[in-house]
């Protein structure tokens, strides 16, 4: 006790602010259990002495107060951030509670309907003396030495002696008996799995590799000889008959390994061990993993990233394309345009037609004239560039061509 309160005394004398201890949820549960140690130390000693010296009374009564000397095992608790397996059991017990209470509830509705029904049946019968002489004693019977017969005697002389004993040795069977021994066998289970799960992995590697290494040195796929296949040796190595239905048995569609053949050896050559470490991977028993939703969200990164520079050189090249068309359409805008020709009036037609339409066309010129502004009137292959005057100098001019002709 002192010990305890000297230990105390001191790590309260190493907080700077006193009343920071209060913060320092270790430091409470010690103070919890250095007042629990002193009170059964020296007060219920005191006490003790006083019943059994002056009042007459049965010291026994104050056991109950002993059995908190059991609180000090919870300074155990600070050995489990050292043992992270204990954590992970005692998590799983925990969780467990609430299936395992539920299960109880279960079993007790159960223990009571056929109490009931066995009460009935054996009534008046020497098993039913005996047995079921009341619901409450075929319930008893039934849960002592149906679930766990083994017990029943232990829990039943317990139980005569006081009925929190045989209480308490019940509880001790389903928390140890019923649930950390299943607990156990559970984990040994688990374990056992998980190892066979290991081993037969690597028994399939181990004979993918030495099947394939076989079948290479044997038929010497192997061209260049430097342990590297390359897409042809690939699929040279698919051609055989041997090969295929090995690859079909370790679960491999082969079908599609042919198809993505472009896509293994988009680097030219693969290494053997890579090789095999693809045949395994594409295996259809897999289960996708974290790690394959990384690699295909970096291969399509990859493959959008290289198809928009194939696209920005395309388009690139196209715009070159339209800068060059545009610039000679420039060129052939800007050169001047020869005189048009006139043509010569066919054979049999009247002579001098402009002469003979001077005047309609005039008249009719007069009329559009308000509203041609500047723009072109083709007419008889001459453009009337502006509504004024020179469209008679335009008429003339072509009249006189026609009297030359």
């Amino acid at each position: 006790c002192l010990y305890f309160l000297a230990e105390w005394s001191i790590r309260f004398c190493a907080f700077a602010k006193k009343r920071d201890a209060m913060k320092d949820g270790w430091f409470i549960f010690d103070t919890f259990l250095v007042f629990l140690t002193v009170c059964e130390t020296w007060i219920l000693s005191l006490a003790y002495l006083s019943v059994e010296g002056s009042l007459g009374m049965n010291p026994s009564s104050l056991k109950i107060f002993f059995m908190l000397r059991l609180t000090r095992m919870a300074r155990m608790a600070r050995l489990l951030r050292w043992m992270p397996e204990l954590v992970i059991i005692l998590k799983g017990l925990w969780m467990a509670s609430k299936s395992v209470l539920f299960t109880l509830v279960l079993l007790f509705f159960t223990i009571y309907i056929f109490g009931i029904a066995f009460r009935q049946l054996t009534d008046s019968t020497p098993v039913g003396d005996q047995y079921f002489q009341s619901v409450h004693g075929a319930m008893v019977s039934l849960f002592l030495r149906g679930t766990i017969p083994d017990l029943a005697d232990m829990v039943l002389a317990l139980a005569d002696e006081h009925l929190g004993l045989g209480m308490l040795l019940v509880l001790f069977i389903l928390v140890a008996t019923l649930t950390i021994m299943n607990m156990l066998v559970g984990v040994l289970v688990e374990v056992v799995s998980t190892v066979s799960t290991i081993e037969h992995e690597t028994l399939v590697v181990n004979m993918v590799r030495a099947k394939m290494l076989q079948m290479i040195d044997i038929l010497q796929l192997d061209l260049d000889g430097n342990g590297a296949l390359s897409k042809t040796e690939f699929e040279a190595l698919l051609v055989l008959p041997e090969a295929a239905q090995f690859i079909q048995e370790v679960g491999v569609d082969v079908v599609g390994l042919v198809e993505y053949a472009d896509f293994f050896f988009k680097d030219q050559e693969m290494s053997f061990a890579d090789f095999v470490e693809l045949i395994l991977q594409l295996r259809g028993t897999n289960q996708a993993s974290v790690k394959d939703i990384v690699d295909l969200r970096k291969q399509v990164m990859q493959e959008l990233e290289r198809s928009g520079a194939n696209l920005d050189e395309r388009l690139a090249a196209i715009s070159k394309q339209l800068e060059d068309a545009m610039a000679k359409l420039d060129g052939l805008q800007r050169a001047p345009a020869s005189p048009p020709v006139p043509a010569k009036p066919p054979l049999g037609a009247p002579p001098y037609p402009c002469r003979r339409a001077l005047v309609d066309e005039e008249a009719d010129w007069k009329q559009f004239l308000p509203t041609a502004g500047s723009r072109a009137l083709p007419r008889f292959g001459v453009s009337f560039i502006e509504a004024g005057g020179r469209h008679l100098e335009d008429w003339s001019r072509l009249c006189q061509d026609e009297d030359e002709v």
